[in-house]
């Protein structure tokens, strides 16, 4: 019986050590692959660098299934980043993003646009912080020429963190490939508290637009 236990005990130990060794293997793997790169997280730290920015906490983050992209915002005490990723044949990469920096009070807003890889759209979000108080935001896509109603936009991210509130705004506009004149949207943005009150009411233009 005493060898018995002798040996189930070596051979515990020795499935342990083969554990350790392998664990040990895949996380040299990881860092000469720099397969956490690969993270949709990775586009917001390629536009920290990019961008030259600095570190930034995520505040928010959010997939978008039709337009095939992770989004993420990231803060600092600078700027207040969007970043776009897309999934290729080595992993989710860096699409592009629009880099806001925050004004001094802290308040910025920015809209970036995709095409959506399900169908004939474009993508428009609408992204921000607004400072103190803020209880809801509603967001339209207004044509500049007034020719056509506004469209709204759904509010897939509204976060508070330290009294200061971070939404992300999304709607998906169709278009058709063989017309050449499509109609042209600006971003209308509301922000009110808790008894209503607007707090912003601002009209984004083509300098807000990545």
């Amino acid at each position: 019986m005493g060898m018995k236990h002798k040996k189930y005990g070596s051979t515990r130990r020795s499935t342990a050590l083969k554990l350790l060794a392998g664990i040990a293997l895949l996380l040299a793997f990881v860092s000469m692959t720099n397969m956490l790169g690969l993270l949709p997280v990775n586009a917001l730290r390629q536009l920290e660098q990019t961008t030259g920015t600095g570190h930034t906490r995520v505040v928010c983050r959010y997939h978008d299934r039709d337009a095939g992209v992770w989004i993420h915002l990231g803060e600092n005490d600078r700027a207040l980043l969007l970043s776009a990723a897309g999934l290729n044949v080595t992993g989710w990469g860096y699409i592009s993003g629009c880099p806001k920096a925050l004004s001094a009070d802290g308040a910025t807003m920015g809209y970036y646009t995709i095409s959506s890889i399900k169908r004939q759209a474009k993508v428009y979000y609408v992204f921000g912080k607004v400072p103190g108080g803020c209880a809801g935001v509603d967001a339209v896509l207004r044509e500049a020429g007034g020719m056509a109603p506004d469209l709204a936009m759904e509010t897939p991210c509204f976060k508070t963190v330290d009294g200061d509130c971070y939404f992300l705004c999304r709607v998906s506009v169709a278009y058709d490939s063989e017309t050449t004149d499509s109609p042209h949207y600006n971003p209308v943005v509301k922000a009110v508290d808790s008894a209503g009150n607007v707090l912003l009411d601002e009209t984004l233009g083509d300098s807000d637009v990545a």
